[in-house]
């Protein structure tokens, strides 16, 4: 029973400070996690030196990569800490620890590659693209682990709105008209911000960044019109005002990741977000999904919904809310293929020329 090893961690990113990138080349971390861009960094620079001696690669959410042309890239630079090793195992398999010193050693032998994803199709496609292929152009093995565990869901479709005849129109007086606002804005906040107090940690997806600050100023105008109301009701209780906190990709990172600590600690009710939290972040145990219009295909839906109920048995709820009549079609088509777990085939990019000039 010897003492357990002190396992050292890295995040290298776009956002690592100079000081702590050189003491990932100086101190090569036991585990270094990074995005491609950075590998890319690394790999011209001195520190491929330390990337040589990796052992596994683990690649998670392989679906988005192995469609895109950054997957492409990425790819590519998996194959040069093979090279690298393979220049390590020409030595003769010697390590030199001093001036003329030499050990022998193991040779290195090849990259452990591993990808993880809940909505991987086809499987064997993507599988062979992460494996790639050695120097003989065949390509190398790897074996397809399936879960044989799809999560359990509970999906709504929320539709808040309903069309005014021109009856109760015009029964409106002119001041109560001119504080309707256009469209189904109103029923839409009023819509979510319920859910969001009927559940203890909420997370609303929009699809773009205007639509995410464009609910979060809804929302600050609703809990606006609500302490109105109490001032002139007080006899009416005042529903306390949740926390809801924006997170897209134009947010600064220091914000981003304070917003994601909070979400985890329990000190925010809802987060906003577009996909910039669709994959990987760990924002702590969620009760609900709230996706305002329809996410565009069954993967996206599938990787949204599922980020609640996170544990290995829970239910991911999550309920699709129409702004307008013209998405519920949309709602209609992708609901029962989510159920049935039918994700879009990922078709890989097949010799990118724009990826081997860069």
């Amino acid at each position: 029973g010897g003492a357990w090893p002190d396992i050292t961690v890295a995040l290298r990113t776009g956002d690592t400070p100079q000081s702590q990138r050189a003491a990932i080349a100086k101190h090569p971390p036991h585990i270094l996690i990074t995005t491609p861009e950075s590998l890319n960094l690394m790999l011209t620079s001195a520190t491929r030196t330390a990337l040589a001696t990796a052992r596994f690669v683990i690649v998670d959410e392989v679906h988005a990569l192995a469609g895109s042309k950054p997957g492409t890239f990425l790819a590519l630079l998996l194959e040069r800490p093979e090279a690298e090793r393979a220049a390590l195992d020409s030595a003769k398999y010697r390590l030199k620890i001093a001036p003329g010193v030499y050990v022998p050693t193991q040779p290195a032998g090849p990259l452990v590659t591993t990808g993880l994803s809940a909505t991987a199709r086809p499987e064997d496609t993507i599988a062979h693209w992460l494996a790639g292929n050695d120097d003989a152009g065949r390509p190398r093995p790897i074996q397809v682990l399936p879960a044989g565990q799809r999560k359990r869901l509970d999906i709504g479709v929320i539709c808040p709105f309903s069309t005014t005849d021109d009856e109760e129109e015009a029964a409106l007086d002119p001041e109560e008209k001119k504080r309707r606002p256009v469209g189904h804005w109103r029923e839409v906040t009023r819509s979510v911000l319920q859910m969001i107090r009927d559940h203890h940690s909420t997370l609303v997806f929009g699809n773009s960044r205007r639509l995410v600050e464009r609910l979060a100023a809804k929302f600050q105008d609703e809990l606006l019109a609500e302490a109105e109301y109490h001032e002139k009701h007080p006899d009416q209780p005042l529903p306390p005002p949740p926390v809801i906190l924006p997170h897209h990709g134009s947010i600064a990172r220091e914000v981003r990741l304070e917003t994601e600590q909070k979400r985890k600690r329990g000190e925010v009710d809802a987060v906003l977000a577009t996909s910039s939290l669709e994959l990987g972040i760990d924002v702590g145990a969620l009760d609900l999904v709230i996706q305002v219009d329809s996410p565009g295909n069954v993967a996206s839906a599938l990787q949204r919904v599922g980020r609640a109920g996170h544990l290995e048995k829970a239910t991911a709820k999550g309920r699709l809310l129409a702004r307008g009549l013209a998405e519920l079609p949309g709602f209609a088509a992708l609901v029962p293929l989510m159920y049935a777990g039918h994700v879009e085939e990922t078709r890989i990019p097949q010799n990118p020329l724009d990826v081997l000039a860069q």
